[in-house]
């Protein structure tokens, strides 16, 4: 039976595990990151989609972000719609149960959102960008680009869990690949984890975390289509 260590946040990587465990892969969980909210951001999120000067787009990077941004929004009586644009299906998806219209690229990455129709010609447009604290400098950079004015509201970080990392430092021997889904995590895990965890397979999500890997000494390399679990588990199923 193949063997499968994923490498994902805290939350996700339990309903990653539980996917593949289901379908018949033996995998083996590495929460690397546990998620904590920003609560003072909600403050400043609330008063940006409310002013006069409200933002024509929000961009929502992740399921986390998506949830904080509802619960803004179940704190506020909205009179009137908001356009958003979320990172993927995943994300969208949360903004059924509100009645929240949402688009979603193909392409669950960055450049996905970049390749949009309604992201194309944003000159002059007025966009908040809901994420965690670092990353999405690309997409920041190309809508600044193509000169819109953007906003950006963290409103989560992530915090290395060490009693995870500790774990299976050392204990590669059974584990066939290793799946893990953004770039910070890869670094991290490369950063704590025995070198011999470099000589296994490796299941990324875009050409971007492939080069990553590249970076850290990984040579086994295969990329998912995208970071849904389905994805991730037909990926694995072809190693």
């Amino acid at each position: 039976m193949l063997s499968a260590l994923i490498i994902r946040p805290e939350g996700k990587c339990q309903q990653t595990v539980g996917m593949f465990t289901e379908r018949g892969i033996e995998a083996h969980g590495l929460p690397l990151m546990t998620v904590e909210v920003i609560e003072s951001t909600y403050s400043q999120v609330i008063g940006s989609l409310t002013s006069s000067n409200k933002p024509d787009i929000v961009i929502v990077t992740s399921t986390y972000a998506a949830q904080f941004l509802i619960d803004a929004m179940t704190r506020q009586d909205w009179s009137e719609q908001i356009k958003v644009i979320c990172i993927g299906e995943s994300t969208a998806a949360m903004f059924e149960p509100i009645n929240v219209a949402t688009q979603a690229p193909e392409i669950a990455t960055s450049e996905g959102l970049l390749n949009m129709d309604d992201l194309l010609d944003v000159k002059n447009k007025h966009i908040a960008i809901i994420k965690g604290v670092g990353g999405r400098t690309l997409l920041n950079q190309g809508l600044c680009e193509r000169g819109a004015h953007v906003v950006h509201f963290d409103c989560y970080e992530r915090l290395l869990n060490i009693a995870a990392v500790e774990q299976f430092s050392h204990n590669s021997e059974h584990v066939d690949c290793v799946v893990a889904t953004s770039g910070e995590l890869i670094d991290l895990a490369v950063t704590y984890l025995d070198d011999t965890w470099r000589l296994k397979t490796w299941v990324v999500v875009s050409d971007r975390t492939a080069q990553v890997a590249r970076s850290k000494g990984i040579k086994d390399i295969v990329i998912s289509p995208s970071a849904r679990n389905l994805d991730l588990y037909s990926t694995c199923k072809k190693l």
